[in-house]
């Protein structure tokens, strides 16, 4: 069980905050890079100071955080806190460094730490997350899976109409 709220906070305390900046902020690709510098140092101090953590200390704006009362649970006093303590120095540390490396462009020295207006006006469309891509090939692999001799035009004319959500409009000619 230690484990499992380990796994918990770190679900709740790390990608939540960056989930939302992505999803619900206006903040552009350009400007992720903050972010994932502070990801990297909040993560270099969590493994440092477990008890901030453990406590809810959370990545730089802490109202991107949803508190409910699943989180306050997680963040009250447990008796196998100091378990939970040992698995969180273990994941944290993974943590931090596979964030050093995933974002190694995105950090000081990095490629993209520093745009010029060239790629600015390049790249000014891109979306910050590919949610949409996945989507579709979420119901192109539901159609082959429930229709595998389904035709390309078919299966085409299916992910047209599950993208653009067009069931309410039938619906609402009957």
């Amino acid at each position: 069980m230690a484990g499992v709220k380990a796994l918990a906070l770190i679900s709740r305390l790390v990608p939540g905050p960056l989930w939302y900046l992505l999803e619900y902020r206006t903040i552009h690709v350009f400007d992720m890079y903050i972010h994932y510098l502070q990801l990297v140092v909040f993560l270099n101090e969590a493994t440092i100071d477990m008890e901030s953590f453990i406590n809810g200390k959370m990545i730089g704006d802490a109202t991107v955080v949803k508190h409910d009362p699943i989180l306050e649970y997680l963040l009250a006093p447990w008796e196998h806190d100091d378990n939970i303590i040992l698995y969180l120095q273990v994941a944290l540390s993974a943590l931090a460094e596979l964030s050093r490396k995933l974002y190694v462009d995105h950090l000081p020295g990095g490629q993209w730490k520093h745009f010029t207006d060239e790629m600015k006006g390049k790249v000014s469309g891109t979306q910050k997350h590919n949610t949409f891509a996945e989507s579709a090939f979420r119901y192109l692999d539901q159609l082959l899976r429930k229709k595998p001799d389904v035709p390309v035009l078919a299966s085409d004319a299916y992910l047209m109409f599950s993208a653009k959500q067009t069931t309410h409009l039938v619906e609402q000619k009957r």
